[in-house]
């Protein structure tokens, strides 16, 4: 089995890989798929870096983390794909974005006073507030916060769909029954 590295996207190898038919360098490479045969290698027609070993227990006590390196090529598919998520969510910039965790922080505690029935003073919601007086389709505190709510809500659940693909996925890589197996699971679309 030959274990193919690709240069510029991940942690650099471990000292000592074996190479088909390239030289080593001390650039960046990233495990990016296995292939059974030389010709399935050069059939590829990547810069690549190869690791040429048959037995599981042999790869292993070479290389110990390819596991785990897998395990972090999924973990970094799902972070772009959630940052992916993240600028494209309904076009807003990046600063105001850094500003959603306050408008949902007010949001709930205005919505959880007003689920208590709005017994004594509403909370504190000073950017609930600024953003209400300079909206003139907002009436008040409640349009916000239930907008805020709502978008919220689907956003969490994208999120939660690409983690729980990632989670998947991660799953598959540690419980597989080989090598082979766990190096072949990519983070599923």
């Amino acid at each position: 089995m030959y274990f193919i590295y690709e240069q510029g996207t991940g942690v650099a190898p471990q000292a000592g890989y074996e190479t088909i038919s390239m030289a080593k360098t001390t650039e960046t490479w990233w495990l990016v798929k296995t292939a059974k045969s030389v010709e399935e290698v050069q059939a590829l027609a990547l810069e690549t870096l190869i690791i040429g070993v048959d037995d599981d227990a042999v790869i292993l006590a070479k290389f110990p983390d390819l596991v785990a390196q897998k395990a972090i090529q999924i973990r970094a598919v799902g972070s772009v794909k959630l940052t992916e998520l993240n600028d494209t969510v309904g076009g807003y910039l990046k600063e105001e974005r850094e500003t959603w965790y306050v408008q949902k922080a007010e949001a709930t505690a205005y919505n959880a006073w007003v689920a208590a029935g709005s017994n004594g003073s509403a909370p504190l919601t000073p950017m609930l507030d600024g953003i209400v007086a300079n909206r003139p389709d907002l009436d008040s505190v409640a349009d916000i916060a239930a907008l805020i709510q709502q978008n919220t809500a689907a956003l969490e659940a994208a999120s939660g769909v690409i983690l729980g693909k990632q989670q998947n996925a991660l799953v598959q890589v540690y419980m597989a029954a080989d090598l082979a197996t766990a190096l072949a699971v990519e983070f599923p679309e």
